[in-house]
């Protein structure tokens, strides 16, 4: 059995990571925990992280490192995990539709910036999917 351990980084909203590297976690958890076709994390942590361990607030959950929580879309609702930083930057993570988005913002410190990042995903980003995108269960044979 693998075991996936987190160290959490509480550093005060000191780390600084560019969008495109936020682009990598985020698919590489999308794609269960594999980078370029090499595995970096065991899948069996991604799927820890991802499971939900605490019922956190009446719309989200918790798993470690990450939240869960129903987006609204023109497809219906949608379950996205997404790890939240200051200014309201977020990864979310669609599993279901083997989808990873990155919001970069700047609108540090602000009451609500969390729930403008939803909005803005909801009212833009996920109506521009497909809800044709491919499932989970459309993977290719040779990928669990």
């Amino acid at each position: 059995m693998a075991v996936l351990t987190f160290r959490r980084n509480d550093d005060g909203g000191g780390l600084r990571l560019r969008s495109r590297d936020l682009a990598k976690i985020a698919w590489m958890v999308a794609d269960d925990g594999r980078w370029k076709d090499r595995q970096i994390v065991p899948r069996e942590g991604v799927d820890s992280a991802l499971t939900v361990h605490r019922r956190a607030y009446s719309d989200a959950n918790y798993g470690y490192l990450f939240w869960q929580r129903e987006y609204k879309s023109p497809c219906g609702p949608l379950s996205g995990w997404y790890m939240a930083g200051n200014g309201g930057n977020a990864i979310v993570v669609l599993r279901e539709l083997r989808t990873a988005i990155v919001v970069t913002r700047r609108n540090y410190n602000t009451r609500g910036m969390h729930q403008q990042t939803t909005d803005l995903l909801e009212r833009h980003v996920l109506p521009a999917l497909s809800c044709a995108s491919p499932r989970r269960s459309d993977l290719s044979p040779g990928r669990p």
